[in-house]
């Protein structure tokens, strides 16, 4: 990698291809109350990450598609969200498109996740879910790939 050079990836878009919301319809009291201490409930969430990579022969043009299921242990709640990033990149830069793939690409879809998830849990009448900072990294390594 040439630092002195930039990545040359154009973000020719950011989708969000599916969002799903369940919540049990007996919902627990716990989500939208305070606990003893008068402070909001933490919801102990599992997530789960998958991720797939589609890159054209001539490696110009990626397609990224990040998918995260976010729910309580309780299974009180789950969420599913699936955002797909289009990027190309037109000219040597300082990473491949290939490399970009790895880590970046799928980093920079995760905030527009974090953004949904908040917003679906806020619109249901909850106290938003915000997802917690991360290793991303190792998110998206541990992360396994999308079959379609």
């Amino acid at each position: 990698m040439d630092i002195n050079k930039n990545a040359n990836v154009i973000v020719n878009a950011v989708l969000l291809e599916r969002l799903e919301f369940y919540r049990k319809p007996e919902i627990s009291k716990s989500l939208l109350s305070e606990n003893e201490n008068g402070t909001d409930m933490v919801l102990n969430l599992v997530l789960d990450s998958k991720i797939s990579r589609l890159l054209n022969a001539d490696k110009t043009k990626l397609i990224i598609k990040f998918l995260m299921q976010v729910e309580d242990k309780e299974k009180t709640i789950k969420i599913l969200c699936v955002m797909v990033g289009v990027f190309s990149q037109e000219k040597e830069g300082s990473v491949t498109l290939e490399e970009y793939a790895k880590i970046h690409a799928p980093s920079l879809l995760f905030p527009y996740i974090r953004e949904n998830v908040s917003n679906v849990t806020m619109k249901a009448g909850m106290p938003p879910i915000v997802l917690p900072p991360m290793n991303l990294v190792k998110l998206i390594n541990e992360a396994k790939e999308i079959v379609e």
